[in-house]
């Protein structure tokens, strides 16, 4: 089994950070701006980052999960979508896993998200951000977007 779907990762409250809602950035993953917040069709919530010893940092050699949900706010279904997670500080040392593509979203329904990140041997102290959002495939029209900080540790 890959995931312990009744485990406290899934059903407790634990995140090492709140997320932080933040206007996306072209520098780091190609999304403009969205015009209105309200008109969005895709909604990021209950965004966590749970570091697997719950110390509130990414230690070297620790896999982490960023969990959320993707809504599709709109009267339409929404078509390919696809959860994001990115770091944008560019450390090498953080991967993440690959991102699907959710065939299709229903009007006032959503899917809950997991991306396993997963910190090398040689990871430095500092800090590490993570880029959620969602984006829709036929138009690459972006949710709102929430970010996480994180402290890094060589430990």
């Amino acid at each position: 089994m890959l995931y312990d779907f009744n485990g406290s990762d899934y059903t407790g409250d634990y995140t090492a950070t709140r997320p932080k809602d933040v206007v996306p950035s072209v520098r780091y993953d190609g999304i403009t701006a969205p015009r209105r917040h309200d008109a969005l069709p895709l909604e990021v919530r209950n965004a966590r980052f749970v570091d697997d010893n719950e110390d509130h940092a990414l230690n070297a050699g620790e896999m982490g999960k960023v969990i959320f949900e993707v809504y599709n706010r709109s009267d339409e279904p929404v078509y390919d979508v696809q959860p994001m997670v990115v770091e944008t500080s560019g450390n090498r040392h953080v991967k993440i896993s690959n991102t699907i593509h959710v065939e299709r979203i229903m009007p006032g329904k959503g899917v809950r998200y997991t991306a396993v990140v997963k910190a090398a041997k040689r990871l430095k102290d500092g800090r590490l951000t993570f880029r959620v959002y969602a984006v829709r495939g036929n138009d690459g029209t972006a949710s709102n977007v929430s970010e996480f900080d994180i402290r890094a540790s060589r430990r």
